[in-house]
C-alpha cells in the first residue's frame, strides 16, 4: 500500500454517513458517493481501489482490509461484515445487466450483497 493515506481531516471532508476510528484509505482510492458509505473502525483500503456508491449504500464493519485495485459497486447495496480480508483485484457488483433478455424488459438487475463476518475473499 502506498504510504500516503488520507488524514483524519480529509476523511471528515468526504462526509461519510459514518466514520469510525483508525481508518486508513490510500490517497489513490476513488470514492464516489461517500455520503452513502458507513465505516466502522480499523479499516484499510489500498491503492487504486474504486468504491462507487452514487446509488445504493455501503456498510463496512470493523477490522476490514480491502486490497489494491479492487472494485465495489453499490447500486443494489453492499454490506461487509467484521474481520474481512478482500484480496487485491476483487470485484464486487450489486447490479448486473441482463444482455440475453430478448424481451428487453428489466435489463438491469439489482441485488444486495452481504458478506458475513470472518471471511477472506481472494
Amino acid at each position: 500500500m502506498n504510504k500516503e493515506i488520507l488524514n483524519r481531516k480529509k476523511l471528515l471532508d468526504l462526509k461519510f454517513a459514518k466514520i469510525g476510528k483508525n481508518i486508513k484509505i490510500s490517497k489513490n482510492v476513488t470514492i464516489i458517493g461517500s455520503e452513502n458509505i458507513s465505516l466502522e473502525s480499523n479499516i484499510r483500503i489500498d491503492d487504486y481501489t474504486i468504491i462507487s456508491c452514487q446509488f445504493g449504500k455501503l456498510s463496512i464493519g470493523s477490522n476490514v482490509h480491502i486490497g489494491d485495485q479492487s472494485y465495489i459497486g453499490c447500486s443494489g447495496g453492499v454490506k461487509i461484515g467484521n474481520n474481512i480480508n478482500i484480496s487485491q483485484g476483487v470485484k464486487i457488483y450489486s447490479k448486473v445487466n441482463n444482455y440475453i433478455n430478448k424481451e428487453n424488459t428489466k435489463p438491469i438487475h439489482y441485488g444486495k450483497v452481504s458478506i458475513g463476518d470472518d471471511v477472506i475473499i481472494g
